[in-house]
């Protein structure tokens, strides 16, 4: 309940009772103190000094016996622990095991686009958080998304000023939902079947009518907007002649 009000002090008092608990260990101690770990970084982006919280949680997983923590969990409460650009993209990379809680996907790429924003490269926290709202809608969950999106507001990244309604024609559309996917002019055009220059004079289109400079911007300006920008008959890009027009 105080995770999904975004009470981070009074979820962290949770967690803190748990930790002085010395009774038996529940079976969910392990997922819990994982959840401890996206308390901590909440805190720490909120400007708490969270040094002896980390050390507090450290110190009761490494309580737990080796083979219960998972190697997985383990490098993942690290990261979140002590974040760090090889350590949070490796996280992120773990986090798409089965074995961990979906919500973990998102929430190291919160943390990593944090990182980013510090080191100023935008376009890179851009793409993350992309990746992360999509992440945090699919899984509907409210709280993380609106932290993605507030750490994308407070940052300053996409458009706050955007058309509703860009007016994009079925071709852009389907150019701006390739792009959202990462894709290149040219592996878009290997997709619809048109050429690369012919895809960059959509894509300056696109970013024209959504009012942002950056293929990463209009990203995370169709992410928020949700589907309606995208909505376009998908080419066919394989087992036939999926030929159209640009």
């Amino acid at each position: 309940m105080e995770i999904a009000r975004g009470d981070w002090l009074a979820a962290w008092a949770i967690v803190q009772s748990m930790l002085d608990d010395d009774g038996p260990v529940l079976g969910n101690r392990r997922r819990v103190m994982l959840d401890a770990a996206w308390v901590i970084t909440a805190l720490r982006a909120s400007g708490v000094d969270v040094a002896a919280n980390v050390a507090a949680l450290d110190a009761a997983w490494q309580a737990i016996p080796e083979a219960l923590r998972g190697d997985r969990w383990s490098r993942i409460l690290e990261a979140l622990l002590v974040p760090g650009a090889s350590a949070l993209d490796e996280a992120i990379v773990l986090s798409a095991s089965d074995e961990v809680p979906a919500v973990f996907r998102v929430i190291t790429r919160l943390e990593r686009a944090r990182m980013l924003v510090a080191d100023g490269d935008r376009a890179a926290a851009t793409a993350t958080l992309v990746e992360a709202e999509v992440l945090a809608e699919g899984l509907a969950h409210v709280r993380l998304t609106a932290d993605v999106q507030e750490l994308a507001a407070r940052a300053g990244l996409g458009g706050g000023d955007l058309p509703h309604d860009p007016d994009l024609t079925g071709r852009e559309a389907q150019v701006l939902d390739l792009l959202i996917e990462g894709l290149s002019n040219r592996q878009i055009g290997e997709r619809l079947f048109i050429s690369a220059k012919t895809v960059s004079v959509h894509v300056s289109a696109i970013l024209r009518k959504l009012g942002v400079t950056t293929r990463t911007e209009a990203a995370v300006a169709a992410a928020r907007h949700g589907a309606g920008w995208t909505e376009a008959p998908r080419p066919r890009s394989s087992g036939g002649m999926g030929f159209s027009a640009p």
